[in-house]
């Protein structure tokens, strides 16, 4: 049997800064998978887990309609998951 240990990467924020229905303690939490191929995103007491391309879909579903909105999304969201990604790294490394 081979067991791996291994740090991953996440972000943290009160929901109640986002969101007029939160509660005080409510939060979110995303955290990039060891894989590097997707996330988990937990609100609350759920966790919802998304590949890359799972998060893309639904991003570009919620910019339907806007075209010109999408497509500059699009070209920024690749890059935009690598600095996501990159951010939380940095915050670990100074820990």
């Amino acid at each position: 049997m081979t067991i791996e240990s291994y740090s991953r990467r996440s972000v943290y924020t009160a929901l109640k800064e986002y969101c007029h229905h939160a509660k005080e303690h409510d939060f979110v939490e995303l955290t990039r998978w060891h894989n590097e191929e997707g996330f988990d995103v937990t609100i609350d007491d759920k966790t919802y887990s998304f590949t890359d391309g799972q998060m893309e879909c639904m991003v570009e579903l919620w910019m339907y309609g806007s075209e010109e909105e999408s497509r500059a999304f699009k070209a920024g969201y690749r890059a935009g998951l690598d600095r996501v990604a990159d951010s939380i790294w940095s915050m670990k490394e100074k820990e």
